[in-house]
C-alpha cells in the first residue's frame, strides 16, 4: 500500500498522521471596473480581451474587473495582495509569503484542504496554473511583479468554455505593455519603504521601448528588484524583521510588424522571488490570542519560500479578410521551495513510534511543488458576416508536474540530522503529468444591431499519470513505488443573451459551465476510489453596464447564481486519507462598480460585493454541515477609492488620493471540522493615503497603507492531526501601516 504523501501545510497532518499510524502496524468587463480617469474630464473606456478578440469592457457580456496600468502605477500595487482588495468577490486562503495561497473568486474554496485550484491564471497568452490535481496548485499565486503592466483582468464566474480546466471559479489575466516602433522611450523608478513594527525595504525599475526597424520591429525590456522589509519576530532564534522578501527578474517583448496585417510577437519573462519567514502569529487555539507579542512566532527555523517563474511564448495574428487567425505557442515553468516547522503537529510521532530520537528533536518539513507547462492554441475569430459572428479553435498542453515532500527530524540548536534511519521521517516523491485536447467554438447571431444571441461549447479529453516513491518512518522504514493513471473526457457550454436598449445601457444574461479536471487516486485500501472525478459549476448570470452624463457616470452590476457540484474534497476512509468527491454547494450574490467624474481632475469610484456561499448538504468526512458557509468566503467586500488631480504651476501638477477597503467576517473551515478547528474571523478595514507632484519627467510620489495600523487576521490554521491533540494555532496577520516614497524619471 502506498499512502497519500499530498502536503498542504495544515492538511500535511491529516495525511501523514493517519498513515504514521497505519504503518506503525492532498479584452474583460460587468462588473468591470468601470473605468479609469483620463486626461479629459470624462471616463476612459478599457479595451479588453475576455472573449478573446479586442472589445470595449461595456461591450463583453460577462462579469469582470478590469485595472488600468494607471490605476496599478497610482496606487503603488506591485503584487496580488495589493489589488485583492479592490476587486468584489476576490479573495486568498493566504499562507504567510507573497505568492503563496489559494485565490478565490466568488466565494468558490474549500479551505486548508484543498489541492488543486479553482482560479486559473494567464500572464500574457502563457496559462500558468496547474490543471493536476496532484500537483497541489493551491499552493501558489502565480504573482509578478506587476512591472510595465497595461492591465490585470479578473473573470468572474467559470470560464471553461474559452479558457478550459481549474477555471470553474474565474480567471485573472495580466496584460503587458507592448513594443511600439514609432519612437525611443522608457523611465526608471527607485522606491523606498518603511514598515511599522519592522524594518525598510527598497526597489529600483526600470523600462525601456526600443524600435528597431521604424514602423516594423520593435522591443520592450523591463527589470526590477524588490527588498520587502519584514516585521515578524522569531522568539526561539531571537530574530526581529523576518518575513523580508527579494524579488527581481525582468521581462522583454520583441514584436516584428511583418506586414500591415500580420503582427509576431515573442515573450520572455523570468522571476525570482526568496523569503526568509512568514507573517503567520502563533495563538491560541481557543481564542486566537497571540501567545508571545502581536508580530511573534516560536520556531527552531525560519520559514522559508523560493519561487522562480520562467515564461516564454510566440503568438502571431494574422488579419485576413475573413478574420484573424491567431496561434499561441507557449512554456510556462515555476520551481518552489518551501520550509516549515511541523514539529508541534508531529512530534508527536517520534514518541507515539518510540522513535530513539532526542526530547527537543524538531520535525522540518520541505515542500518542492513544480510545473512545466507546454501550450498551443490555433484558434479563428471571424469578422461579421450577415447576422453571424463566429471563433472556433484547437487547444492541447503538456503538463509536466512534481510534488515532492521531505519531513526530516533535526536536533536543536545545530539542527544536525537526527541518527540514520529516524532522520528521515518521510520522504515522498510524486510526478503528476497531464495532457489535454480541446476543441471549442462560439457562434454569436444578431437578431437586430441591438440584440444578439452568443452560444459555444467546448470538448476536452484528458489524460494523467503519477509515478511515486515513498520511504521514511511513516512508509514503515521502506521503500515503494507506485504508478496512477486516469482519463477523463468533459464538455461546457456557454448562452449568452445581449441587449442594448439604448447607446448607455449594454444588459446581458448569461449561463455558462466550468470544471475542474479529476484524477488518479494516489490511496489504496478497501472502499477508496481509485479515481476521483471532476467538479463542475454552472453559473447564472444577469448584468448591465451603463455609461451616462456624457461619459461622466459609469455603473456595472452583476447578479449570479453558481452551482458546484461533485465538490472534490480530501476524506477519510478506515483512517486513510484520499481524494474524493462530495456534497454540492451554491454561491449567489451581487457585484457593483460605480465611478463618477463630477468635474474634471477628480474621479471617485466605488465597488463592493454581497455572496452567500453555502454548502447544500453534509459532508461528515470533512465536517460539513448543510448550511455551512464556504471557508474564507467573505460575505462582503468592497472599497472606495478617490482621486484628484490639480494644477500646482503652469509645469507642475499635484495629485492625491485615498483608498478605503473592507474584507468582511468569514469562517476559516467548516463548522465541525475536528482537525483545522473552525474561527469567524472578524471583519476589517484599511485606509490608505498617497501624494504626489509630476513635473516635465519627473515623478515623487508618497504613500501611506494601512494608515491607522490596523491589526488584523486574513487566515488561520490550528493544525491537529487527530480530534483533540491541542495543537496551538497559527494566524496570518496583514502588514502594518507601510510608509513608502517613489522617484521616477521618463525619457
Amino acid at each position: 500500500m502506498r499512502g497519500n504523501f499530498r502536503i498542504r501545510h495544515m492538511t500535511l497532518g491529516m495525511v501523514c498522521g493517519t498513515l504514521g499510524l497505519l504503518n506503525a502496524q492532498a479584452m474583460a468587463q460587468s462588473v468591470a471596473k468601470p473605468g479609469t480617469r483620463a486626461e479629459s474630464d470624462t471616463l476612459q473606456e478599457i479595451t479588453v480581451t475576455a472573449t478573446k478578440r479586442e472589445e470595449s469592457i461595456q461591450a463583453v457580456p460577462t462579469a469582470i474587473t478590469a485595472l488600468t496600468g494607471d490605476e496599478i502605477a497610482r496606487q503603488g500595487i506591485v503584487q496580488f495582495t495589493d489589488y485583492m482588495d479592490l476587486v468584489p468577490g476576490l479573495a486568498q486562503n493566504n499562507t504567510g509569503a507573497a505568492a503563496h495561497g489559494l485565490v478565490i473568486l466568488r466565494g468558490l474554496s474549500t479551505g486548508a484542504q484543498q489541492t488543486a485550484a479553482t482560479v486559473s491564471f494567464m500572464i500574457d497568452d502563457v496559462p500558468f496554473t496547474a490543471n493536476e490535481s496532484l500537483a497541489i496548485g493551491s499552493l501558489l499565486t502565480p504573482d509578478p511583479d506587476l512591472t510595465d503592466i497595461q492591465r490585470i483582468e479578473i473573470l468572474k464566474g467559470p470560464q471553461g468554455t474559452l479558457y478550459g480546466a481549474s477555471a470553474l471559479g474565474g480567471l485573472i489575466k495580466i496584460v503587458s505593455n507592448q513594443p511600439t516602433a514609432d519612437a525611443f522611450s522608457g523611465e526608471v523608478h527607485a522606491g523606498y519603504e518603511s514598515v511599522d513594527h519592522g524594518g525598510n525595504g527598497y526597489s529600483v525599475r526600470g523600462t525601456v521601448n526600443i524600435p528597431l526597424i521604424q514602423d516594423k520591429v520593435s522591443l520592450r525590456i523591463s527589470a526590477y528588484h524588490r527588498d520587502d522589509p519584514g516585521f515578524m519576530q522569531n522568539v526561539t532564534l531571537g530574530q526581529d524583521d523576518t518575513g523580508r522578501a527579494s524579488t527581481s527578474g525582468g521581462k522583454a517583448i520583441l514584436r516584428i510588424q511583418a506586414a500591415d496585417n500580420l503582427d509576431i510577437r515573442f515573450t520572455g519573462l523570468i522571476q525570482n522571488l526568496s523569503v526568509n519567514g512568514s507573517t503567520q502569529v502563533d495563538v491560541d487555539a481557543a481564542t486566537l490570542k497571540p501567545l508571545y507579542c502581536q508580530y511573534c512566532f516560536a520556531s527552531p527555523v525560519n520559514p522559508v519560500f523560493d519561487t522562480k517563474y520562467r515564461l516564454a511564448g510566440m503568438t502571431v495574428n494574422w488579419t485576413l479578410p475573413a478574420g484573424t487567425l491567431t496561434n499561441s505557442l507557449s512554456f510556462g515553468r515555476y520551481t518552489d521551495f518551501e520550509q516549515f516547522d511541523y514539529t508541534r503537529e508531529y512530534g508527536i510521532y517520534n514518541l507515539l513510534l518510540g522513535l530513539p530520537v532526542p526530547a527537543n528533536t524538531a520535525l522540518v518539513g520541505q515542500l518542492l511543488p513544480a510545473m512545466e507547462k507546454l501550450t498551443e492554441e490555433l484558434r479563428f475569430a471571424t469578422v461579421r458576416f450577415g447576422n453571424f459572428e463566429g471563433l472556433g479553435g484547437l487547444f492541447y498542453t503538456n503538463e509536466q508536474n512534481r510534488y515532492n515532500v521531505n519531513l526530516t527530524n533535526l536536533v536543536p540548536p545545530t539542527l544536525a540530522r537526527a541518527g540514520a534511519p529516524f532522520d528521515n521521517f518521510l520522504i515522498s516523491d510524486s510526478s503528476p503529468d497531464y495532457k489535454e485536447y480541446a476543441v471549442f467554438g462560439n457562434l454569436t447571431y444578431y437578431f437586430l444591431s441591438n440584440l444578439d444571441l452568443t452560444v459555444g461549447a467546448r470538448y476536452s479529453h484528458n489524460k494523467q499519470t503519477d509515478a511515486g516513491e515513498a520511504s521514511g518512518v511513516l512508509n514503515g522504514l521502506t521503500t515503494s513505488t507506485s504508478l496512477f493513471s486516469s482519463s477523463e473526457n468533459s464538455t461546457t457550454y456557454l448562452a449568452t443573451l445581449r441587449y442594448r436598449p439604448t447607446d448607455e445601457l449594454d444588459t446581458y444574461a448569461r449561463v455558462a459551465t466550468g470544471y475542474r479536471p479529476g484524477g488518479p487516486q494516489l490511496t489504496q485500501g478497501t472502499n477508496v476510489p481509485l479515481a476521483f472525478k471532476k467538479d463542475t459549476t454552472t453559473n447564472y448570470e444577469v448584468g448591465a453596464k451603463g455609461r451616462w452624463l456624457d461619459g461622466h457616470f459609469t455603473s456595472n452590476v452583476a447578479i449570479y447564481y453558481i452551482e458546484w457540484k461533485d465538490i472534490q474534497l480530501n476524506e477519510l476512509i478506515g483512517g486513510l486519507q484520499y481524494q474524493g468527491n462530495g456534497g454540492k454547494a451554491t454561491s449567489k450574490g451581487v457585484e457593483i462598480e460605480l465611478a463618477y467624474i463630477p468635474f474634471k481632475g477628480l474621479t471617485a469610484q466605488l465597488s463592493g460585493s454581497f455572496n452567500r456561499a453555502i454548502t447544500n448538504v453534509a459532508v461528515p468526512a470533512v465536517g460539513a454541515l448543510a448550511g455551512d458557509t464556504l471557508p474564507y468566503a467573505p460575505k462582503f467586500n468592497g472599497a472606495a477609492v478617490l482621486d484628484y488631480d490639480f494644477a500646482l504651476s503652469p509645469t507642475v501638477n499635484g495629485n492625491v488620493g485615498a483608498t478605503y477597503a473592507y474584507q468582511g467576517a468569514r469562517p476559516s473551515s467548516w463548522s465541525q471540522d475536528p482537525l483545522n478547528l473552525n474561527f469567524n474571523l472578524p471583519s476589517y478595514s484599511t485606509v490608505d493615503l498617497r501624494a504626489g507632484v509630476n513635473w516635465d519627467k519627473y515623478s515623487l510620489e508618497l504613500r501611506a497603507a494601512n494608515l491607522a495600523d490596523k491589526r488584523a487576521y486574513s487566515t488561520t490554521y490550528v493544525g491537529n492531526i487527530f480530534p483533540g491533540q491541542g495543537v496551538a494555532g497559527q494566524a496570518i496577520i496583514i502588514q502594518p501601516r507601510t510608509l513608502s516614497v517613489d522617484v521616477g524619471v521618463k525619457f
